[in-house]
């Protein structure tokens, strides 16, 4: 199978002829990849790489660019970080579309990297979100070719800025499971609720869903009405009246 993707590094000085990098890139085995160097002391290599699995083709690219340029650095792989637009054209369907999805499912919509004016997820993430929910056409190739460039970013950063503080960690992890659960939960739960409301139409349905991912999140008792309120998106009222009816 063909595994496209990017490898982006950062050149020594001592790398500044580019038609001899070229040379030892094609010879080290890089020939499957289109070589970019718009920016003075960038090297951008969009590859096109047959292998068997989408961590070959990153891993023998990472092995074959290192060959050649050994001073090299790497930036960025990619397909990882990405804005809306750029999920919006991997899946198909219009920046619109997938803005309202994000905003319409907050409670289980991945968590972006970088949060302002312009947000920034990872793709993978977004797109395994989007085929559990389903409906959508995921290119299977690309899903696992940015979750492997997903792993490549977060070793590279590893080993630059590693961590100090275990308390940090600790911190970090209970976060993400939390998260996780939540997304997890509110997933399951409203498949299961769409599918017992069929007779009632899946907006009824739907609504079913979340209401029983409130009802399991209450029966924990580690989060307040107003937590749960905010992770599923119901009214502060109806997980109280949630929590009454559960009580009985």
């Amino acid at each position: 199978m063909e595994y496209v993707f990017t490898l982006k590094y950062q050149l020594a000085d001592c790398d500044s002829d580019l038609d001899a990098l070229v040379e030892r890139l094609g010879a080290a085995g890089c020939d499957d990849a289109l070589v970019g160097v718009g920016q003075p002391g960038r090297l951008a290599l969009e590859f096109s790489r047959e292998a068997g699995s989408a961590e070959e083709a990153v891993r023998t690219a990472l092995v074959d660019v290192k060959k050649a340029i050994p001073s090299a650095r790497l930036i960025e792989a990619s397909p990882d970080l990405v804005g809306l637009t750029d999920v919006a054209d991997v899946v198909g369907v219009s920046r619109q579309a997938m803005r309202k999805l994000m905003l319409t499912h907050r409670a289980t919509f991945p968590m972006p990297v970088h949060e302002g004016s312009a947000s920034i997820w990872h793709l993978a993430e977004v797109l395994d979100w989007l085929m559990t929910r389903g409906g959508y056409q995921i290119d299977v190739g690309v899903l696992d070719t940015a979750k492997v460039a997903l792993e490549v970013n977060i070793a590279k950063e590893a080993i630059r800025h590693p961590v100090r503080s275990q308390q940090f960690n600790s911190l970090v992890e209970d976060k993400d499971m939390l998260a996780e659960n939540l997304e997890n939960w509110a997933q399951q739960e409203r498949q299961v609720g769409i599918q017992e409301g069929e007779k009632l139409g899946i907006v009824k349905g739907e609504k079913l869903g979340i209401e029983k991912t409130a009802l399991n999140l209450l029966k924990l008792g580690a989060l307040s009405d107003e937590q749960i309120a905010e992770a599923t998106g119901l009214a502060l009222d109806e997980v109280a009246k949630l929590r009454t009816e559960g009580k009985r």
